[in-house]
């Protein structure tokens, strides 16, 4: 018996007529009695007592319904869903992120998805870069937004026939609070003074550890990786309360204000001749960019990242 003859049974068990079950199904009656009695008779049983007034199942009908009505619903249950899926309202979504696109755009994104799908599940894991990246090979994640110094090639090694999709960018610099005692200080600083103090960041980066020479002292060492923690609510607290130089995208504490290179949310950004940029991209696997779900997901990543970089142009909170 095939899923196609376990539905006709079902149907007529459900229906209590030959007639009502061919129309539900879409065939003629004959072709449904045909159908039925060639199953009667390779089973060597009778699945209908059939009278005036309908069709009666008989325990063997009963014992075939009872089995296959469930497959079958759970059958039909799939297929809606599966419809569900391709328009992305239904299923499941995991995004790997960095600290930056956590503090940044993550919330907005979260919460644009979460009403243009209420169904579907958004599930966000925090991770540094090279993780998210793995978890992309692996296909444990859907979508990774990566946000690192260098997204090149060699970063995206592991990965093969992927779309990146460019999200914003933005300066790193070197922040502190406004009474810090290295502001006190005359001349021009320079990067190596800094480490006069603790660094305060997610992870001594390739760009961080660039801005300063190879042969460091050892309390240079220690100042270095003083205070390492993924997460800019941390930072910025610990820099506020601290001697502690944060490292981190100028976005991060845009919210104007001014002193030496620029005050931002209580703080102020150090001129010591370090440039760097950050950027920010959305990585998805190529064969998973057919999900309406994920390209949506990235389109609005973009829309929110748009708006943050006119936010932060023109001087005003994050969107």
């Amino acid at each position: 018996m095939d899923v196609r003859q376990a539905r006709q049974i079902v149907a007529i068990w459900q229906q209590g007529t030959f007639g009502r079950a061919a129309q539900e199904l879409g065939i003629s009656q004959p072709t449904l009695s045909r159908s039925i009695a060639r199953i009667e008779d390779q089973l060597g049983v009778t699945l209908f007592e059939r009278s005036s007034r309908g069709v009666k199942p008989t325990v063997f009908a009963e014992y075939i319904v009872s089995k296959a009505k469930p497959e079958i619903d759970r059958m039909s249950t799939l297929t809606a869903e599966v419809k569900l899926m391709a328009k992305g309202e239904i299923g499941r979504l995991t995004v790997g992120i960095g600290a930056v696109v956590r503090e940044l755009v993550m919330p907005r994104i979260s919460e644009i998805i979460a009403e243009a799908y209420p169904r579907l599940r958004l599930r966000i894991e925090q991770n540094i870069v090279s993780v998210s990246i793995e978890k992309l090979a692996n296909r444990t994640i859907d979508v990774a937004v990566l946000s690192s110094e260098v997204v090149s090639s060699e970063l995206l090694a592991p990965l093969s026939d992927f779309t990146v999709t460019e999200l914003f960018s933005g300066d790193l610099g070197f922040f502190v609070r406004p009474d810090h005692p290295i502001l006190a200080r005359t001349g021009r600083l320079r990067p190596i003074d800094l480490l006069d103090y603790p660094i305060a960041s997610p992870s001594p980066t390739k760009a961080l550890r660039d801005a300063f020479p190879t042969d460091l002292s050892p309390g240079q060492q220690a100042n270095l990786h003083a205070f390492i923690a993924n997460d800019y609510g941390l930072i910025r607290h610990f820099v506020l309360k601290t001697d502690a130089i944060g490292h981190a995208p100028a976005m991060i504490f845009a919210r104007g204000g001014g002193q030496q290179g620029g005050g931002q949310q209580g703080v102020v950004r150090l001129d010591c001749g370090y440039e760097r940029q950050h950027r920010c991209v959305a990585v998805v696997m190529q064969e998973s960019w057919h999900s309406p779900v994920i390209r949506r997901f990235v389109a609005i990543a973009q829309q929110v990242s748009a708006q943050l970089q006119s936010v932060v142009a023109g001087g005003g909170d994050r969107p």
